[in-house]
């Protein structure tokens, strides 16, 4: 049965086939100028199927070939997880809107990953690469390359640590911000500052908190749910076990914590009753520093996790405790994340030792 949708092109249509190993597989055509367009194409369609032909082809734009695939093997993956392959076939439709899946070797592989990778950094390029060499891997398993394209491709992403070495606060502006925020109004936003600097969570973990996951007696909160960001708000536990995890917290945010749940009402299942859009927060956070003379462009809600990091090693805090801290997987993870900052804090414990046997 043929399925039908508006897109800022035209019409798309769709419909599902057997294909020669008896795996179902979708179709995908857009572009139609109008709705009878699309259905004229879907009957041809119907009718080669019905006679026998073999509707999966080489023939299809390569971008239309990748949404097909994400949508019949990824549908059951995290919103979150499924909204990179929804990225990264916008991404295929911007940079080869014209390049057709038989048209793809090695070369044009490559060429099309050096394209990306100009205005990209190389953690993007990489999930780029590892989603498109995916879908490329299934389309040669079912014959429709003669080659896998993907064997030996290089990822040419820039090398920078700009995504961290820019996005957080030094110490000095710290303590700026928080005397900032401990001393004016308390909202959902503030909120999000606050406890995003104190304890380093991901934001969606801070808008998955209970209630119940805070311990006032013990002072700490535990991690067992993330939650979306944007409607539906779904949540969903951590993807790894050590994201689950207990961490303390200081009496000053138990006090900010209790003026900011008598400011947003006491009835809400979630201590953030309604999460604020990441983009909205990520503007307004920059406008709030603008607003007290820190001038960073920047700086996002991730941001203020790598602000925590940066703050617990400036002060000479243990790798290991810092890395359960966050919910990294391991300590590697924490070390290669934080490489620029380490190198401080290696010069630091070098001067310790020289006091020490000096």
């Amino acid at each position: 049965m043929a399925s039908y949708s508006r897109t800022s092109s035209g019409w798309k249509a769709q419909i599902s086939f057997k294909d020669t190993n008896g795996d179902f597989r979708k179709k995908t055509k857009s572009g139609f100028r109008t709705k009878a367009d699309a259905q004229a194409w879907a009957n041809e369609m119907e009718v080669e199927k019905n006679n026998g032909g073999t509707l999966a082809s080489a023939d299809i734009l390569f971008y239309e070939y990748f949404e097909d695939w994400y949508e019949l093997y990824k549908s059951n993956l995290r919103p979150a997880s499924y909204k990179n392959y929804v990225i990264n076939g916008k991404n295929l439709k911007k940079y080869a809107p014209n390049l057709l899946l038989s048209q793809i070797n090695r070369s044009t592989y490559q060429l099309l990953l050096d394209d990306f990778a100009k205005a990209h950094a190389k953690g993007t390029v990489k999930m780029f690469k590892e989603e498109t060499s995916a879908a490329l891997r299934n389309a040669y398993a079912d014959g429709l390359l003669k080659i896998d394209p993907t064997i030996n491709t290089i990822n040419k992403g820039t090398d920078t640590p700009k995504s961290v070495n820019s996005n957080f606060l030094d110490s000095e502006d710290i303590l700026k911000f928080t005397s900032y925020l401990e001393s004016g109004p308390i909202d959902t936003e503030t909120f999000i500052y606050y406890t995003l600097l104190l304890s380093g969570l991901r934001y969606g973990e801070l808008c998955g908190l209970r209630p119940k996951d805070v311990s006032v007696d013990t002072k700490e909160i535990t991690v067992n749910l993330q939650r979306l960001t944007r409607a539906p708000f779904t949540t969903s536990v951590p993807k790894t076990e050590e994201s689950k995890r207990t961490l303390i917290m200081p009496e000053r945010w138990f006090n900010y914590l209790g003026k900011y749940r008598r400011t947003v009402g006491m009835q809400s299942e979630f201590i953030i009753p309604l999460p604020v859009s990441n983009d909205q927060a990520i503007k307004h956070l920059r406008q709030r520093l603008a607003s007290i003379g820190i001038d960073n462009k920047t700086i996002t809600l991730h941001g203020l996790r790598h602000t925590h990091v940066s703050w617990l090693l400036s002060n000479d805090v243990d790798i290991h405790y810092i890395s359960r801290r966050v919910g990294h997987k391991n300590s590697i993870v924490t070390q290669t994340v934080y490489a620029h900052l380490l190198t401080e804090h290696v010069h630091r414990q070098d001067e310790k030792v020289l006091d020490i046997i000096g």
